[in-house]
């Protein structure tokens, strides 16, 4: 690790634990089913924190911002950490290079759960699938995938898409999890079902109608029809 990317976590883990909090550190790991370790930190605060110290921490190059969102997202220590991660990685447009692709995967399948996914997925992967659409093979591939993750991000990509969001593309997602019962891909059908149907009502009502959607898929995507 470079140093300047060594002191840029460091500092940040530093002005973190400063804001500890027990209580709250036990209140969230138990509502995130004990998957992770929290600070214990409040999203604001939290928020607020890495602004102040991204604003007077050592510039970056672009590489070595890739190398802190990497870096940080590899922290077992605290979810925060994560959380940060993928803000920065947000902030920092880290989908605006073809071999982004790479770095958006390692942060859906490594410390995974729908806390980080689904900003993931419809920030970083919906941002870099506008930039680079000749890459939907990747999308495909990781639909077919067997890590749950990566099909629910393939199924929220386009969350934030409005209308430009392609229903034959998300159609053609959707129809090989229609009998899968994983409430997370079932969730996420709905979801993506019903943010399109706010720009394109008619044409999600008809693909509701004519696809044979889980009971949770249809009363999400069918929640705005």
């Amino acid at each position: 690790m470079e140093e300047n990317v060594h002191r840029w976590i460091e500092g940040l883990n530093e002005v973190l634990s400063d804001h500890k909090n027990e209580e709250r550190s036990r209140a969230m790991a138990a509502y995130m089913q004990e998957k992770f370790r929290f600070y214990g930190i409040p999203g604001e605060l939290r928020k607020q924190v890495l602004r102040t110290y991204a604003s007077s921490a050592p510039v970056l190059t672009d590489d070595q911002k890739r190398e802190v969102i990497v870096n940080l997202w590899r922290q077992a220590e605290a979810r925060e950490l994560h959380y940060c991660a993928q803000e920065l990685a947000v902030r920092w447009k880290c989908y605006t290079r073809a071999a982004d692709i790479e770095l958006i995967k390692t942060m859906i399948i490594e410390h995974s759960w729908w806390d980080t996914v689904d900003l993931i997925a419809s920030n970083l992967l919906g941002g870099y699938m506008k930039l680079f659409p000749e890459q939907y093979a990747v999308i495909q591939a990781w639909n077919a995938d067997e890590n749950m993750w990566l099909v629910r991000s393939t199924l929220l990509y386009q969350l934030k898409y409005k209308d430009a969001t392609d229903l034959q593309r998300l159609e053609a997602l959707i129809i090989p999890h229609t009998s899968n019962t994983e409430f997370f891909i079932k969730k996420a059908i709905g979801w993506a079902l019903r943010q399109a149907s706010k720009h394109h009502k008619e044409l999600v009502r008809q693909l509701v109608e004519r696809l044979p959607l889980q009971p949770l898929s249809s009363k999400e995507a069918s929640k705005y029809l």
